[in-house]
């Protein structure tokens, strides 16, 4: 059974190798029939896929399959099937049947190699994104320790009632400490990674779960002029006297036996566990105290650190044969938000490349090479944008998003921009179906899909986004490919015929 998805079809190609050995070897015994998975249900998990299934059924129950179109392995399974069945009648051989909807071992033993290379491109996903955060976290926090030296902080746990809090006058003094600014916060699992990064003295799970939807109340505490001991040594001091029994001392200042002074900030027994919620914390380090200023008081940063660049989603180098670029420029309409980047190029060597052009204008004022290749920088996020590019044939895609990083890097540097608008074809009344009109240069166009994007591959303005107004603005532009005179008018943007061309 010849087993194909609507879309693509049966297996043309094989029907002659089969009709052969039909007449060869089969006879009645063997028979052809194709099947269209779409439309029956026990096929489903063959639908939507482009690879040859071969099915083969005896009795009623399928005996066997194959993958692809290699014809002298389809040949020898059949002639190998056609001679176990004729001993298996005469009681010589023993079968295996398995159901129509049954998966048979060589499918399980595929699934189980695909779901294994999913899992491990997931990790290195995973295992980059959460490089690149760690990397900008480390950068932050370096800036912040670099310009922010007198402030430190600490969390009030919410078993601090606001009577109890209102008392650390008296100990901030002795510290020489001014309150900067207050922040009455939840502390969500999301900051916990940034919250304790490379924290020493870290708040316990079981704590964090436990305040994970009640409010904390975080401190930033600035240093007395000219203190040359760190916030983070201060702190610890500070919190350690409002969170531990103090001796009492006698009237000669030593310490009583067994005589301690009740806790300022007393720790709380979360009931039915063995769980404590300490007062007050603060961190030993700088570098923790730098990301809870990050998270919390950005207002510290706002004359040093730039707000959080957005993140770039996680994307797919696609290499097509430049010859495709309508197809491409079409589907990009359709696509335009996934589409982060797209360049003309003169190979598809991510380390051995020239760049031809930006978009498809300029492009077309090239003479093409056979190896020109359309690179596209591709957003992973929108499944369908990937399939639907996939669909049309590209030479090359990345296996996951840490290689499309790489690769479109290398394509797409830094600072990658579009500096030339694209010449847009001629409406009706033009001399000519060739005729185009150009539009006036405009710095600052950047990719298709960024920021601040202007036009599509084609030049077409994208949906909602205004062109900048020119001087030049409103009066006629002149001409065309053949170098024609054409006259545009603006308000019905269509060409009369020129002089030359009558």
């Amino acid at each position: 059974m010849d087993v194909y998805t609507e879309w693509c079809g049966p297996c043309v190609g094989m029907v002659g190798s089969l009709k052969k050995i039909k007449l060869e070897l089969g006879g009645d015994n063997l028979h052809l029939a194709v099947c269209k998975s779409d439309t029956i249900n026990a096929l489903t998990r063959f639908r939507n896929k482009s690879e040859p299934v071969w099915l083969f059924a005896s009795h009623g129950k399928i005996v066997n399959l194959m993958f692809g179109t290699n014809v002298p392995k389809l040949m020898k399974i059949i002639t190998e099937e056609l001679e176990l069945d004729a001993k298996y009648r005469k009681g010589e051989a023993e079968r295996v049947f398995y159901e129509i909807n049954e998966l048979l071992p060589e499918e399980i033993e595929r699934l189980n190699a695909k779901k294994k290379v999913e899992e491990e491109i997931q990790k290195a996903e995973e295992a980059e994104a959460k490089r690149q955060r760690r990397e900008y976290l480390t950068h932050v926090t370096d800036e912040i320790k670099a310009h922010i030296t007198d402030i430190g902080c600490t969390i009030f746990m919410p078993n601090i009632g606001r009577d109890i809090y209102k008392k650390l006058g008296d100990p901030a003094d002795k510290f020489e400490l001014t309150a900067k600014e207050r922040k009455i916060t939840n502390i969500p699992k999301e900051h916990r990674e940034i919250l304790f990064l490379d924290c020493p003295n870290p708040i316990d799970e079981k704590v964090l779960d436990y305040v994970l939807k009640k409010d904390v109340i975080i401190n930033a505490w600035k240093l007395a002029e000219g203190e040359t001991r760190t916030p983070e040594d201060i702190l610890k001091e500070f919190v350690g006297l409002m969170t531990n029994k103090q001796a009492i001392l006698d009237d000669g200042g030593n310490p009583i036996p067994d005589a301690f002074e009740k806790e300022l900030l007393e720790p709380f027994t979360v009931p039915g566990t063995d769980v404590k919620v300490p007062g007050a914390w603060t961190p030993h380090n700088r570098t923790t105290n730098a990301a809870i200023i990050y998270l919390y008081f950005r207002s510290f940063t706002e004359l040093f650190l730039p707000p959080d660049p957005i993140p770039e989603p996680p994307h797919l180098c696609c290499i097509f044969d430049a010859y495709k670029k309508r197809e491409i420029t079409e589907l990009y309409h359709e696509y335009s938000k996934d589409v982060l980047a797209l360049g003309y190029f003169s190979s598809g060597d991510p380390d051995n490349h020239e760049l031809l052009a930006k978009n498809m204008e300029k492009y077309n004022d090239r003479k093409p090479a056979p190896t020109d290749k359309l690179v596209i920088k591709l957003a992973k996020v929108n499944s369908n944008a990937v399939l639907a590019f996939n669909d049309l044939g590209p030479c090359y895609i990345s296996q996951n998003a840490v290689d499309g990083l790489h690769e479109c890097a290398k394509f797409f540097p830094k600072g990658y921009i579009q500096e030339d608008e694209e010449e847009e074809e001629g409406g009706e009344g033009s001399t000519s179906g060739k005729k185009k009109k150009k539009r006036k240069k405009k710095k600052g166009s950047i990719v298709p899909g960024a920021e601040g994007a202007t036009e599509g591959p084609d030049g077409e303005p994208l949906e909602g986004v205004e062109e900048e107004s020119s001087s030049t603005s409103g009066s006629p532009e002149k001409q065309s490919n053949e170098g024609d005179e054409v006259k545009v008018e603006e308000e019905t943007h269509k060409r009369k015929p020129s002089k030359q061309g009558g």
